[in-house]
This record gives structure tokens, C-alpha cells and sequence, in this order.
């Protein structure tokens, strides 16, 4: 480990909860070898469910003030210069949405107002020495911090990554982002996990593409050292699908290409559960219910480590989504690090996983054009599904695998640091 060289990595509940662990988890052995840990959660939990390395200090941000405190904060929003330019950009976009775009605008700068008192009241980030604050959204403690520690800061430098909910215009309830051409200015970079998202960021606030600010390290799964690559002689042909049962996911897209199909044996996996599940199940009852040919089943108390476990001893003949909008989705790198082939919309960062390694719908695909995608894989001669399954293993060896792209993202922060 490097002497005096620190890394405050602030998250948004870990290790409080359990929402980012898949994510984080496998990036901090790699972080640790290279950096002095500090990570700042600002959960809204105060309980810590996660265990963390002892080397690695946790400290928590409970978000808690007085509502004359939060009054106050809100209050600053109207005499600041940021807010200012803030509120210039609201008014020049859809007049029906002004008022919940100043609202949302002003809770963000109090949040980031409160959080930066914390900081400096606790003394969290030693300033003093050389190191990088990570934000592992690009949200409103990344606003704290680059106000506090930006570009003009003589040892440290502000990193965020960013994702989906805090990136895309359309994830947000009234389609805007809070502040973020204010941080940009103040950031060293901004980090994407998806290219889709990197140049819907650069068109979106008419940005310069630029090698070292504005980078693409996407987060990856790890994967297999092997992956099943013959069926058992007369096995149904096997559909598997993963995702949340949402409405985003429109996973009864699947069930209704399925019901298309006549001429063929075909058995359905879906893992994952949510609030769409009794509708869902009971769609599928309706659409494939009485259908000799069709198999299927709903598996939702699976773990993410259960899930790659069937795939890795199970013949996946195909891996399907038919999601309306992504990031980066690690469901289909798990399927393409043991080698499935994948049928998925046309959105985000999915035409960049499906490179002759499956078939790509369009951005919204009927029952039919599902129907002829899942033909195609059924009827693909041995040697293109040999091909296709290579492919897929490959993409993910190359360009989603965990543990290649953590060490790339840790020499970049190293990069940030010895550039300042």
C-alpha cells in the first residue's frame, strides 16, 4: 500500500444496505491494493449490513437535520451564483414541468449544503493529503465535493462515476438532472459504465469528446472459465431471461412472442421477482397456459451467484430481454461470460453486447419480430450456435470482465493522482 494516498469513496447506502454490494464489492480489493480506503455512506439506514475489510474505515452520513436547518439551507439556494445559472437552464425547458424542476433543484443544493457541513464539521477528508474522492453517483454529494475540492484543489481530485437514474433525462421524475453542468466544470472526470451513456452525456450538454475527462470503464461480472457448449440429446429448447418484474422491463413482451410459437419444444426460465409478478403469472397462465409445446416458470428466491451457477451447469440455448430502457445491464454479461447467445432490444448499452452473438430487436419489438428472433437461434445451423456461443464468451473475456476492467479503472484513478 502507498503511503499517504487516499481514497474517499462515497456511496449512497453501502455498506448500510445491500442495493450497490454487487457492484461495489468486487472493485474494493483492487481499489484497497493501490489506496487507503475511506468510504462515506450516506445511507438513509442506520443499520450496517454489509462487513467491510477492517482496513477499510466506514463512515456514515445519517442525512438527519432539523427542519429549521433544512429551511435555512433551502434558503441559501436563492443567493447562489450555481442556482442562478440552475434556474435560467429550468426556464427554458417544458413550461409544465418549471415548477417541480426549481423544486427538485432546490432539495438538491440543501441535500449537497448538508452533506458539506458534515464533512467539514467531522472531518472526513483529510485535504491535506494527496488522494481522490470517488462518488460512485453523480449525484448531490457530488456537487458537495466538487465545490469543496475540485480542479482548483491542490491535492485532491473529484472522480464520479455515473450510471443511469443519475445520468439519462428520462430516469428522472421530471426529466432533468439537477447541477450537472456545475460539476462538470469542477470534476477531473466522469466516469461511464456504458458508451451509450458517454455519448448521450457529451450530445446532451454539448460537450467535446475528451480521452482523459470523460471515460468509459464499464464495471463487468466475473465470469467462467468455461461454459457448457452441448445440449443433451432431446432437451427442450431452453429460454432463460433475468430481470426485475417491472414495468420497464416489459417481460411480457417474452410472453407474448412465446405464445407466437407452434412448430417447436421450447422451455422459459425467468429469474427475478417484483411488483409485477402476480399480473405477470397470470398473463403467462393466459397466453401459454394451454400450449403443449411451451414450458415455463417463474424462479424468483434466486441469487445472482445461483443464477451463473445454472447457467455455467445447464445448455442455455438463449438469453432474452425485451427491456424498454438500461445502463449497462449485468444480467446479459452474466449470460455472455458462459457463453449464451443473446436476443435484446435495441437500447442503451445492448448493441454493443450483441455482436454476432445473437440477434437484436428493435427498440420496441412486437410478439412477431420476437418470434422470428427466437427462430433464428432455434434454427441456426451447429456451426453458427457454436460460433455465436464463442462470441459471447469472448465479448465478456474482452470487454466485461470484472476483474480486467477494475484493474484498468484503478490505474486510471492512479493516473487522476499523479496528474494532479
Amino acid at each position: 500500500m502507498r503511503d499517504n494516498t487516499n481514497l474517499y469513496l462515497i456511496t449512497n447506502d453501502y455498506p448500510y444496505g445491500n442495493a450497490e454490494t454487487s457492484f461495489i464489492e468486487p472493485e474494493l480489493p483492487y481499489l484497497k491494493e493501490k489506496f487507503n480506503i475511506t468510504i462515506i455512506s450516506t445511507s438513509l439506514s442506520k443499520e450496517q449490513t454489509e462487513i467491510v475489510d477492517r482496513d477499510i474505515k466506514v463512515v456514515h452520513y445519517t442525512r438527519e437535520a432539523s427542519i429549521l436547518k433544512k429551511i435555512m439551507d433551502s434558503l441559501c439556494y436563492f443567493i447562489s451564483k450555481d442556482a442562478y445559472c440552475e434556474l435560467a437552464d429550468i426556464m427554458h425547458g417544458e413550461k409544465k414541468l418549471i415548477p417541480g424542476r426549481i423544486v427538485q433543484s432546490i432539495l438538491f443544493f440543501e441535500e449537497a449544503r448538508r452533506f458539506k457541513r458534515f464533512l467539514k464539521k467531522n472531518k472526513v477528508i483529510d485535504d491535506k493529503s494527496k488522494g481522490i474522492v470517488y462518488c460512485y453517483w453523480y449525484t448531490f454529494y457530488c456537487y458537495t465535493v466538487t465545490k469543496l475540492y475540485g480542479t482548483q484543489h491542490s491535492n485532491l481530485n473529484v472522480v464520479t462515476r455515473t450510471h443511469r437514474y443519475d445520468l439519462y433525462d428520462d430516469a428522472n421524475q421530471y426529466r432533468r438532472q439537477p447541477f450537472k453542468r456545475q460539476m462538470d466544470s469542477l470534476l477531473k472526470a466522469v466516469v461511464f459504465i456504458a458508451e451509450h451513456g458517454r455519448r448521450y452525456y457529451l450530445e446532451r450538454y454539448g460537450l467535446a469528446p475528451d480521452e482523459f475527462k470523460y471515460v468509459l470503464y464499464r464495471l463487468g461480472v466475473e465470469g467462467s472459465s468455461k461454459y457448457v457448449e452441448k445440449a443433451k440429446e432431446g432437451s427442450h429448447f431452453l429460454i432463460v431471461s433475468c430481470a426485475m418484474l417491472i414495468p420497464r422491463k416489459r417481460v411480457e413482451l417474452i410472453i407474448e412472442g412465446l405464445s407466437e410459437m407452434t412448430e417447436m419444444n421450447i422451455e422459459w426460465i425467468h429469474f427475478g421477482d417484483g411488483p409485477e409478478s402476480i399480473k405477470l403469472e397470470t398473463y403467462a397462465n393466459k397466453m401459454l397456459g394451454e400450449k403443449k409445446n411451451i414450458k415455463y416458470s417463474f424462479r424468483k428466491e434466486y441469487s445472482a451467484a445461483q443464477i451463473v451457477n445454472f447457467y455455467k451447469e445447464n445448455y442455455i440455448d438463449m438469453f432474452i430481454t425485451t427491456t424498454k430502457s438500461e445502463g449497462c445491464p449485468v444480467s446479459v454479461q452474466e449470460a455472455m461470460s458462459c457463453g449464451i447467445p443473446i436476443v435484446g432490444t435495441r437500447v442503451a448499452e445492448i448493441p454493443y453486447m450483441i455482436r454476432e452473438n445473437g440477434v437484436l430487436l428493435s427498440e420496441d419489438p412486437d410478439a412477431a419480430e420476437i418470434a422470428t428472433a427466437i427462430r433464428s437461434v432455434y434454427y441456426a445451423t451447429p456451426e453458427n450456435i457454436k460460433r455465436m456461443r464463442k462470441t459471447s464468451y469472448e465479448l465478456w473475456m474482452k470487454e466485461f470482465n470484472m476483474k480486467q476492467n477494475a484493474t484498468r479503472f484503478v490505474n486510471f484513478l492512479l493516473k487522476c493522482e499523479e496528474d494532479n
